[in-house]
């Protein structure tokens, strides 16, 4: 029996949740309902990313982002993803970036902390794998 196989690859962080085959309509009569059970959670090696999580607290005040991606930029750190929130005058952010290219975790932390310190905010680093063993329920 020939098939032609389309693959369709959806990614959720680094991992792939699903994996599709598209058949033209005279194939899916030829093959076992087993078939379209989707494969799931395999690792795919060429989005191994090393990620981390930056929270950053504190009064709210101009500026707060920029400096903290200032100093990200210049470590090279790709920010991923971004989530910030204001409630009254506290300032809230999140942020998931790509650490691959850096040798040293806590050389990036001393260079947050030393930014956050004279503005009263909290910038806190974290290995994503950590945060999430951390923050399990």
């Amino acid at each position: 029996m020939r098939r032609r196989r389309i693959h369709n690859l959806r990614q959720k962080d680094r991992r792939v949740t699903e994996q599709f085959v598209i058949l033209t309509p005279n194939e899916i009569g030829e093959l076992p309902i087993s078939f379209f059970i989707s494969k799931k959670t395999f690792e795919v090696s060429a989005l191994n990313q090393r990620r981390a999580v930056v929270s950053v607290i504190g009064k709210d005040q101009v500026g707060i982002i920029a400096k903290v991606t200032t100093v990200l930029a210049d470590e090279k750190v790709n920010i991923l993803d971004i989530s910030q929130t204001i409630l009254q005058d506290f300032f809230t952010m999140m942020m998931i970036v790509d650490v691959t290219s850096l040798e040293n975790l806590d050389a990036l932390q001393q260079k947050l902390s030393e930014l956050g310190s004279p503005l009263g905010l909290t910038i806190q680093v974290q290995l994503e794998e950590i945060f999430q063993a951390m923050h399990r329920v």
